[in-house]
């Protein structure tokens, strides 16, 4: 027969059948030792260890700080910063100096609590990355899909112009206005600034940029991530857009 004294927890082996009385701990506590009946109910540890943590926390002996730690740890999927106040409160149940009641103290599940916070922030942090990846990508291509829809409009001004003056015109020639306005637009030399100031203006035409009386190439150029390539389109007299360098696969 084991007694546990709830002062300081140290468990007391008894043998079967001790008359009824007492026993002094080594805590020099008293311990009233039952009148216990025979019954035909096997022990279960399980059961005893969970008996004797309701015990010590009834007690006072304990406290059950690691269940805010494991809650905290959890909601860290959702709240990230919650994690430090996870691990801080887990830390403040690992420094409780609980002897040998350690184990119903919450010292192990304080640490789960610990690797679950940062398991779980480092996976919610990654997500919120990866999130906001695709959708700048998604915004790049949007922006991207615009530079087509100017070039045709201006293939379509050039081609209204000619049939009217028999050659090609200027930007100023055919009063054009982008439709979107956000990449730099270049016919031969001569440049029209993007109306939106979401993307810088390209100063300098690539040379594919050209215009004679019987046919041009307006390119459209613009920087889309900011690094040393371009996003650079082409359009001709036949209205035909080609891509000639990709700044979001290059």
């Amino acid at each position: 027969m084991k007694l546990t004294c709830l002062h300081c927890g140290k468990q007391l082996e008894l043998a079967t059948g001790t008359a009824n009385g007492a026993v002094v701990c080594d805590c020099t506590r008293n311990i009233t030792i039952p009148n216990l009946k025979k019954t035909a109910i096997r022990p279960n540890a399980r059961a005893a260890e969970r008996a004797l943590r309701r015990a010590f926390l009834s007690a006072g002996m304990i406290n059950n700080r690691w269940q805010i730690a494991l809650f905290l740890a959890v909601a860290t999927i959702f709240v990230p910063p919650l994690a430090i106040a996870s691990i801080a409160v887990a830390i403040a149940v690992l420094r409780d100096k609980a002897g040998s009641l350690a184990r119903y103290a919450g010292h192990r599940q304080a640490l789960i609590a610990i690797f679950l916070a940062i398991f779980n922030a480092i996976l919610s942090l990654s997500g919120a990355y990866y999130f906001y990846n695709d959708q700048v990508m998604k915004n790049r291509q949007y922006v991207q899909k615009s530079a087509a829809r100017d070039l045709r409009a201006l293939a379509a001004s050039e081609n209204s112009f000619y049939s009217s003056h028999g050659h090609f015109g200027t930007f100023d020639e055919i009063s054009f206005m982008a439709p979107e306005g956000l990449y730099t637009l270049c016919l031969a030399d001569e440049i029209k600034k993007p109306r939106s100031a979401l993307l810088k203006t390209v100063n300098n035409c690539p040379d594919e940029s050209l215009l004679e009386d019987d046919h041009f190439t307006a390119v459209a150029v613009a920087n889309l991530d900011g690094d040393d390539t371009l996003d650079i389109w082409a359009v001709n007299e036949d209205g035909v857009v080609t891509n000639l360098q990709n700044d979001l696969e290059d």
